[in-house]
């Protein structure tokens, strides 16, 4: 696996530490490391080495709200025609709001983060 053309997509050494060796040389199975870059109810789409991935997730990371956001890197194995997420990698960061009482991640692994609120309008927090 060829970790440095990952760079581009934001890989650093922090998440390469959180592999194990079996998880990096293990040749008899379809590893990817991905970026997920879009969430939506029936789909998740990922960005890697070979280009964007439709990715599956199980149910051991449901509701995937509370455990999943764009910019997450996840560490993935080929099954059928897709992706299945088998970890996802401690995020440097994340933004979390709550929602329903539960929290809801919003975005990870974020090198910068803009706020645009309107000058003439009321904001409420």
């Amino acid at each position: 696996m060829s970790f440095s053309k990952l760079n581009q997509l934001g890989w650093s050494n922090l998440y390469f530490q959180q592999l194990s060796y079996e998880e990096i040389c293990d040749k008899n199975t379809c590893y990817l490391v991905l970026r997920i870059t879009e969430i939506h109810r029936n789909r998740i789409v990922a960005m890697g080495l070979t280009g964007e991935q439709s990715v599956i997730c199980g149910s051991e990371y449901h509701p995937i709200s509370q455990n999943l956001a764009v910019g997450d890197w996840v560490h993935t194995e080929l099954a059928n025609e897709h992706y299945r997420i088998v970890k996802i990698f401690e995020p440097k960061n994340r933004v979390r709001r709550i929602s329903n009482g539960l929290p809801q991640v919003i975005a990870a692994n974020l090198d910068y983060l803009w706020i645009v609120t309107s000058a003439n309008e009321e904001f409420n927090v």
